[in-house]
């Protein structure tokens, strides 16, 4: 696979407008892969530094494997392609299923760190989680489908190490 470092704000419309469609976090822990999608994100620089956030509902078996390796990469698909594999990773654990196989992904070393990435997606992000947020329900109010069984979310800060995308996308 041919690939081209970029700036991680090269392509940040593109990235940006995959977040409603679905895009893939890969994240590594041992032996221990999962592929989860990902669309509650945020691009942007603290710190100074890029950083790339993502929510992840602390029941998930994503939140138990970045916990661990504090890393993750970013995988998205450009031009429309993937709707399908998008879909099935985003309802289907990674605790049941092996989401690599079932979507005949093709992972590849990513270049910093420990997490791979999808060859099958077009732009990458390499990410080292520099910082975590838990985001807790304020109001009592539990009647929203995503806080309903106390299950709520974490906030993770990472710093963008690399990004590049696939020759011929650019």
């Amino acid at each position: 696979m041919k690939i081209e470092n970029i700036h991680y704000s090269d392509h940040a419309k593109e990235l940006i407008n995959s977040f409603p469609k679905g895009i893939l976090l890969l994240t590594k822990y041992k032996e221990n892969i999962n592929i989860m999608t990902i669309g509650w994100c945020l691009l942007g620089y603290m710190w100074n530094r890029p950083i790339f956030q993502t929510i992840i509902r602390t029941s998930r078996f994503t939140f138990n494997l970045i916990g661990k390796s504090k890393n993750f990469s970013v995988n998205v698909p450009l031009k429309d392609k993937m709707k399908e594999e998008i879909l099935f990773c985003g309802t289907n654990s990674g605790i049941d299923i092996n989401k690599i196989k079932k979507c005949r992904f093709t992972i590849s070393n990513s270049q910093l760190i420990d997490s791979p990435i999808i060859s099958n997606c077009d732009l990458f992000l390499e990410c080292k989680v520099i910082a975590k947020l838990p985001i807790e329900n304020i109001n009592g109010d539990n009647s929203h489908e995503n806080l309903s069984d106390n299950h709520f979310h974490m906030m993770y800060y990472g710093e963008i190490v690399l990004s590049y995308i696939k020759g011929g996308n650019r």
